[in-house]
């Protein structure tokens, strides 16, 4: 039986590891030159601050919440790059 790992693993599929180990060297490449991923307009997207309320004081906790979850969202990502770096990447080069 196929799984979704043996699918992506496959020699077929050499082309799609290239792409998706590039993907993963460039989110690598932009937490080391520095660059906050919170100011990307589709981070912006999905943490648009929705508030029906005029006091300043709580929209700004609102959107600092917003921030701390954001980051948190991209360290995951930053994470999961480097797993698929270390764990899955090097099966290109020695295949």
């Amino acid at each position: 039986m196929n799984t979704i790992l043996e699918a992506i693993n496959s020699p077929d599929n050499q082309k799609l590891q290239i792409f998706l180990t590039c993907l993963a060297l460039f989110r690598v490449f932009l937490e080391i030159k520095g660059v906050d991923l919170t100011q990307f307009p589709f981070s912006k997207m999905m943490v648009k601050i929705k508030s029906s309320s005029k006091n300043k004081r709580e929209i700004l906790e609102r959107y600092h919440e917003n921030q701390e979850s954001l980051r948190k969202f991209h360290k995951m990502g930053l994470y999961f790059s480097l797993g698929y770096l270390l764990f899955v990447a090097p099966q290109i080069f020695f295949s």
